[in-house]
């Protein structure tokens, strides 16, 4: 395996790359430095950990589609051929060979899945359940989160962007969900109405959330306080008393 790899300008120089958190783009680059000479990375995992990335920033890559994940848990660099030409006499064959036959090259040199292959790989968990909620349905071109939120894959990765915690975008996606169940709302877009209203509300909730953790933390540190003075304040005791 050759130990320079190259980038491609076209690729990530895009809006649609940069617009990524700068750890996603850092996995990106560490994850395309290790791939063999087609492509194939071994061991994802254990180079987000290597780099200090969360889950987060590998589900992006995913929603985005820069990556193609098998079940086996090697990832394919969709874009390699773009990224990277060499010559014949360097070149080594992937070992990963059955995951290699699940693909196919495009016209302009990206790798896709072979559509006979989608609905194996579909089982890799990554994949299927980008969230915890989806139900892992498809209706219009787009996935069911809980019963009735419909996002397109670059959809939930934009709004994991967005939110910047899978744990509130999942709270915004209930929060949308129990709304349709009671209101019936004919929306176009559950994607535009999760970075407007349900936006909100998931961080005025966070907001009033971390000022009764403030009041509850000083309300102990009062009571800490009185205890350790014997049962009654110095200020009490010094003005009152």
């Amino acid at each position: 395996m050759a130990q320079r790899r190259m980038f491609s300008l076209k690729i990530i120089d895009s809006d649609f790359f940069i617009d990524m958190p700068s750890s996603s783009q850092l996995l990106y680059f560490h994850l395309a430095m290790r791939g063999d000479d087609d492509g194939f990375v071994s061991s994802p995992k254990k180079i987000m950990k290597f780099i200090g990335c969360s889950d987060d920033d590998f589900k992006i890559l995913l929603a985005k589609q820069f990556l193609i994940p098998f079940e086996s848990g090697v990832v394919l660099i969709k874009d390699w051929k773009i990224h990277n030409y060499i010559q014949s006499d360097r070149y080594q064959k992937t070992h990963f060979t059955n995951e290699k036959s699940m693909i196919t090259e495009s016209e302009n040199g990206s790798y896709e899945m072979d559509t006979e292959c989608i609905q194996n790989v579909s089982k890799v968990d990554t994949q299927v359940r980008l969230g915890k909620d989806r139900l892992g349905k498809v209706s219009e071109g787009k996935d069911i989160y809980k019963e009735r939120v419909k996002l397109s894959k670059e959809e939930y990765g934009k709004l994991l962007e967005k939110y910047k915690d899978e744990r509130l975008l999942e709270k915004g996606i209930e929060i949308l969900n129990n709304y349709i169940q009671a209101k019936e709302p004919k929306y176009k877009s559950h994607y535009h109405v999760m970075i407007a209203w349900v936006y909100e509300r998931v961080m005025e909730d966070e907001k009033s959330k971390g000022h009764r953790h403030e009041r509850d933390t000083a309300k102990d540190r009062t009571t800490e306080g009185i205890v350790k003075d014997g049962g009654v304040s110095k200020y009490t005791s010094k003005n009152y008393l």
